[in-house]
């Protein structure tokens, strides 16, 4: 039987430590201690454990790359994973991914929740943007409740999920 619960897909190159990385932790908690699915798509790095540890799923993807073929190659690879995972949206932490998943949710019909950094990348082509409304792109905040809100399925149980305690995360 499919998982019923609301899949949220982020996507970030690297698990290292930073800013972002720290932040796809906080939010990987959120979406499960609101009831929903938690998948990050990366290349890994020292916070895996952290994910795996908050419920999170990680599955390998190569999202580092901006080399456009790869970029569309991604494209396939989101579309299929998105398709079989059955991901309600995909939240985006860089540049070179948030074209894949922009591509990709454009055909499926999925909202793409880009992070700051992906948001200035993607702001040069805001004209072209705006006719792809079957893949709306919201602006991302740095509220994870405010990001998980509009989720179907998850709504204001994303508002109570507690922040991971930074002291906590090897580094």
């Amino acid at each position: 039987m499919p998982d019923a619960r609301p899949t949220i897909a982020q996507i970030i190159p690297q698990l290292d430590a930073g800013g972002a990385e720290l932040t796809t932790l906080e939010v990987t908690q959120a979406i499960v201690m609101a009831g929903g699915r938690a998948l990050v798509l990366s290349q890994g790095g020292r916070l895996a454990a952290g994910i795996l540890a908050a419920g999170g799923e990680i599955i390998p993807f190569p999202a580092a790359s901006k080399n456009p073929l790869r970029i569309l190659g991604n494209v396939r690879r989101l579309k299929a994973l998105a398709a079989r995972e059955r991901v309600s949206l995909l939240h985006v932490r860089s540049r070179a991914p948030a074209w894949s998943a922009l591509l990709a949710a454009r055909s499926l019909g999925l909202t793409v929740l880009p992070a700051r950094d992906a948001v200035r990348a993607l702001q040069a082509h805001g004209s072209r943007l705006q006719s792809w409304r079957r893949a709306p792109l919201r602006g991302s905040s740095s509220s994870r409740g405010q990001q998980l809100q509009g989720v179907q399925g998850l709504g204001e149980r994303a508002l109570a999920a507690r922040p991971c305690q930074r002291e906590t995360v090897s580094r």
